[in-house]
């Protein structure tokens, strides 16, 4: 009787596993350095913050989609501070949300306020320093608040930058929970991040929210009068450092006119209001000018900053002499 030989079969699927893993291992890995190359699982990270909610973490500097991002020592999007402001040098502060931000999508010497740090020296025959107090998802409130526990930083101008749904946001506190309009932690890895921030809420979108109640209308209502508060109290801020405040409004698609409470407060506080909504419409409708539904790309930054350099005789009518004054 001859001797049964062992089937080879069961070692050929084994050999088959163990190639279909050291391959999806292979592929995992380099996805994972891919990922890593363009800036993923190396997010822009926030920190909570008393005064103004949360802040950008200081001292940060990440590349992330082709883009440069450069947080300073206080949390701003800005070239380092000197520790005194050189003499006839022109300073220049920021405030708004993701809009003067720039999200990460814009390299930082594309956004509008590197554009005007870069051009405002020969409009003013001076040279200028553009601070960016702004970060994603900030109310008026976490603006003032930023603000009114930094101080001006020896600005010779406050520049406020709004847009629509700002007057009825409420302040927004800090999430630990991960809702937050960017993250406080690095994810173990990159396609965790793509994971969780990207593809998850594509492939399963949270259900629809029900229609807005009405005392969601009174709740606008009452962030809007508190709304009204900050500002007065930034302007008082302002006034008492003599340095002008002007409000700059930068429209959407959806939505372009300044609200109403706004223009009026402007009018009655004789606060200069930049309303670039009529600038906006007359931008070529055939050019793609933003990243998303609302934050502009590189292109739209370049026409806000173009429009704001034309408006600076109304931005900052002392322009020429509040800079002198100011040297400590």
């Amino acid at each position: 009787m001859g001797t049964i030989q062992p089937s080879s079969k069961p070692r050929k699927w084994t050999r088959w596993l163990l190639f279909a893993f050291i391959l999806i291992v292979v592929g995992l890995g380099a996805s994972e350095l891919l990922l890593r190359a363009i800036g993923l699982g190396n997010p822009i990270l926030i920190q909570p913050d008393e005064a103004a909610g949360y802040i950008f973490e200081p001292n940060q500097t990440l590349h992330r989609f082709g883009g440069l991002v450069r947080i300073d020592s206080h949390g701003m999007r800005s070239d380092p501070l000197p520790p005194s402001k050189p003499a006839g040098t022109f300073r220049l502060l920021l405030v708004g949300d993701s809009y003067t931000y720039g999200t990460t999508d814009v390299d930082q010497s594309r956004i509008f306020a590197e554009l005007l740090h870069k051009e405002l020296p020969s409009i003013i025959d001076k040279p200028v320093e553009v601070l960016n107090a702004s970060t994603g998802g900030w109310a008026i409130g976490n603006e003032v608040g930023f603000v009114r526990s930094r101080g001006l930083f020896n600005a010779d101008l406050v520049l406020l930058v709004l847009n629509p749904g700002d007057q009825t946001q409420p302040f927004e506190p800090y999430r630990p929970d991960g809702m937050s309009p960017t993250i406080d932690h690095h994810p173990s890895f990159a396609l965790q991040e793509i994971w969780e921030r990207y593809l998850k809420l594509r492939l399963f979108p949270p259900k629809p929210e029900p229609p807005a109640p009405q005392s969601t209308l009174d709740e606008q209502k009452r962030a809007a009068a508190q709304n009204l508060v900050y500002l007065d109290q930034l302007l008082q801020l302002t006034r008492a450092a003599k340095t002008p405040l002007a409000v700059a409004y930068i429209p959407t698609p959806a939505e372009t006119d300044p609200p109403s409470g706004l223009i009026a407060w402007c009018a009655s506080r004789r606060v200069p209001l930049i309303n670039l909504t009529s600038a906006a419409s007359h931008w070529n409708p055939n050019e793609v000018l933003r990243e998303d539904h609302a934050h502009y790309n590189t292109k739209g930054h370049r026409l806000i900053a173009t429009e704001l350099e034309k408006d600076w005789s109304t931005i900052m009518p002392a322009a020429g002499n509040s800079a002198q004054s100011k040297q400590p």
